[in-house]
């Protein structure tokens, strides 16, 4: 496992538990680790359903499609 699996992995289990703090910890280290679009849709799925903060998944979500779109014009 990597350091992404294994913060992702304390995510959803924090998540299950509705520790969504830790959760929101676990999934931000993982993103900034990973910068994939699977950290990126784990995080932006808590903020947006379980802690109904639209504000942050919008910034996350503006965040990720930015340094998405200076990735492909590196290429």
């Amino acid at each position: 496992f990597s350091p992404v699996d294994g913060y992702l992995s304390k995510g959803r289990i924090d998540e299950y538990f509705e520790r969504y703090t830790s959760a929101e910890k676990n999934y931000v280290k993982a993103n900034e680790i990973g910068k994939s679009k699977v950290t990126f849709q784990k995080l932006y799925n808590l903020y947006l359903n379980k802690l109904k903060d639209s504000k942050k998944a919008k910034e996350l979500k503006q965040k990720f499609e930015s340094e998405s779109l200076n990735i492909k014009t590196k290429i």
